[in-house]
């Protein structure tokens, strides 16, 4: 089985055809799958999510509608939780997650010995799967070997630059997660180039994270040689969207770490990321949605270098062609969660409101998870001073939302709304956070995953009221 990962800027074309049938999951409940991974001699692909997500619907048109992707059900024992279903949340739990979407290789143990990343192209997705299926080493073991100065061949390298190490909390988690990433950047065989790239932002982006507080406490020489290794690698070819995706999506933190000031290394640094959005921008393969974040961190890095009030015009244009464009090519419904959900923000984020309000209110007539666009409804009333009516889609997505544990935390986000802007409606207050728990009751569920979170905000809602 050949292991090579694709170039990061190979066309996806070249290596994936999309199919109209989505992907088969047999199994729904994680103990089950394991049993059958057990008695086939498997690994367990899990697949943890919910229908409104739209990642979720990104990963399911980019990846998982593929021939490709399909292909390789055969090697696994496939598994999807919906994060609504009962027990999802402890199941989420035991997979090590709260973030839709979440994609696992499991030995049929229960052990993880990979997190998969978003931003992938199909065909460098599917080769990551089979190198892990081939392989069949935990994640943790294969990290334990690397900061022991054991022996690790290219495969091995590969798995660790492509394991989600943001979202993985318990390998090498905490304070050591940094010093691990360090000591795979420098053992990394240099000829791995684009392993090496996502492990050099791998590494810049936790180095950002753990001094996301006091910037200035990192050393100067450390600070100038992590510059430019970034500007090495945006003018290089490995700074495809595959790669700087993670960067893309995060470009706040690592900016505060590297050019804190607004000075000459700040201003070079926005050129070469605005330089590399623009190359990642030419690529015809890019989905919709990927088009449209490239577009909105081109559009935030442009603000950083002139007045907001002064975002050149033909970006404004080039914005609205693209979210026209975006919407109008894009029919399938969990696909098009994922396109109305950024193309509104970006068309909030360059100013055109009336238009981002539109489509929002839109989406909550068509979309598949309709109520996830009722908050940002919300959120546009609240900040056009109709307080009112932003508590009527608050409302909306409470009621409206079917599943258990979204509709728990939607009503949470009622509740907070509430609280906030119309304190003095104690009544309306109490008799919702009854309900809230009422409708939870002694769900096992109560205190998992989401809900947990969902149930310590409830909880610091409820305490800011006292104050």
């Amino acid at each position: 089985m050949s292991s090579t990962i694709p170039h990061s800027g190979e066309s996806a074309a070249a290596h994936a055809s999309v199919i109209t049938a989505e992907a088969h999951w047999p199994f729904s409940d994680l103990d089950a799958a394991l049993a059958e991974a057990r008695a086939r001699d498997k690994p367990v692909f899990a697949y943890w999510s919910t229908e409104w997500c739209p990642p979720c619907g990104e990963m399911r048109a980019t990846v998982f509608r593929t021939a490709e992707f399909q292909a390789r059900l055969g090697s696994v024992v496939a598994l999807a939780i919906d994060g609504d279903a009962p027990l999802a949340q402890s199941a989420g739990d035991r997979l090590g997650t709260t973030v839709y979407p979440t994609m696992l290789l499991l030995g049929n143990d229960g052990e993880e010995w990979l997190r998969f990343p978003g931003g992938l192209r199909a065909a460098t997705f599917c080769k990551v799967l089979d190198l892990a299926v081939e392989k069949r080493t935990p994640i943790s073991v294969l990290a334990s070997r690397l900061l022991g100065g054991e022996a690790l061949d290219a495969g091995d390298f590969r798995l660790l630059a492509f394991h989600y190490w943001p979202q993985d909390g318990r390998t090498a988690a905490g304070d050591r997660r940094l010093g691990l990433l360090e000591r795979l950047d420098e053992r990394l065989p240099p000829q791995l180039e684009v392993e090496a790239a996502r492990v050099f932002l791998w590494r810049l982006l936790e180095t950002a994270a753990h001094h996301a507080t006091d910037p200035a406490s990192v050393a100067a020489p450390l600070r100038t040689h992590l510059h430019e290794r970034l500007l090495s690698l945006l003018r290089s070819s490995q700074a495809s969207y595959a790669t700087l995706y993670y960067l893309i999506v995060g470009t706040g933190p690592v900016l505060g770490l590297l050019a804190p000031d607004s000075g000459a290394a700040r201003h070079k640094l926005l050129d070469a990321l605005i330089a590399a959005l623009e190359r990642v921008l030419d690529d015809t393969d890019l989905s919709a949605t990927e088009r449209l974040i490239a577009l909105s961190t081109h559009a935030d890095l442009t603000r950083k270098l002139v007045a907001p009030d002064e975002l050149d015009a033909r970006l404004r244009e080039r914005v609205r062609a693209t979210v026209e464009r975006a919407e109008a090519q894009t029919s399938w419904p969990p696909e098009r969660q994922s396109v109305m959900n950024m193309a509104g923000h970006l068309l909030k984020q360059c100013g055109f409101r009336g238009e981002a309000e539109a489509l929002f209110r839109k989406a909550t007539r068509e979309a598949v998870g309709p109520t996830y666009f009722m908050p940002y409804l919300a959120e546009i009333c609240i900040e056009d001073g109709r307080a009112d009516e932003a508590l009527d889609w608050w409302l909306r997505a409470y009621e409206e939302t079917r599943g258990k544990n979204s509709r728990f935390a939607l009503g949470v986000r009622y509740l907070a709304a509430l609280i906030r802007h119309f304190p003095e409606r104690t009544a309306q207050i109490e008799a919702l956070a009854t309900r809230l728990l009422g409708e939870l009751g002694d769900d096992p569920d109560l205190t998992r995953g989401r809900n947990g979170n969902s149930l310590r905000q409830l909880a610091l809602a409820l305490k800011s009221r006292r104050r």
